[in-house]
């Protein structure tokens, strides 16, 4: 603890096997991280984290570099979204970039899906993944507003964005299925 400074910095350490033991745990407001080190300013109530694991509802997120703001929002480099409560997760997005706002919803930078660490070609420019609290249930109508002039709007700029390589790929997916499907 620096009381000049007012923060507070806190990090692993290595047992005799070179494991690492004793990692910091931050917890608040019900949000617990587990981390490999954490410098936290008592004033701003701002954080820089190194090494997260921290659960939301039902999804586990990872990331190299985070920071957090005083509204509690993560700012995570590197991360990983997943559902398996796995260290080394079967799947996750991966993304340079995530943004999580408890209890609302966790935005994405461009992702793509990875099976283990193994990348696949599913993957979008953007991401936004509600947190719901209640549960709803019964019959959802369709309403027209503003979310089709979004999502044309993402796919454009995702069409714009989209190499030679990638729309070279996407003509061979789109042959292969055209093939399997004359084949049935």
């Amino acid at each position: 603890i620096d009381w000049n400074a007012q923060t507070l910095d806190a990090n692993f350490m290595r047992d005799s096997t070179g494991l690492k033991i004793g990692k910091p745990i931050f917890t608040e407001n019900n949000q617990s991280y587990e981390t490999d080190k954490i410098t936290y300013n008592f004033n701003s109530k701002k954080a820089i984290i190194s090494g997260i694991v921290t659960q939301l509802d039902d999804a586990y997120m990872q990331g190299e570099k985070v920071k957090k703001n005083e509204l509690d929002e993560l700012y995570i480099h590197d991360a990983k979204y997943t559902t398996c409560n796995l260290a080394d997760p079967h799947f996750h997005i991966a993304t340079k970039k995530l943004k999580v706002i408890p209890g609302k919803k966790v935005i994405s930078g461009p992702f793509h899906l990875k099976f283990g660490n193994v990348p696949t070609p599913l993957g979008f420019i953007f991401g936004m993944f509600p947190q719901q609290k209640e549960t709803v249930s019964g019959i959802i109508m369709p309403s027209y507003g503003e979310e089709v002039f979004i999502q044309k709007e993402v796919m454009e700029l995702q069409l714009q964005q989209t190499t030679k390589k990638d729309m070279h790929i996407m003509e061979v997916l789109s042959l292969i299925i055209i093939n399997q499907k004359l084949v049935k």
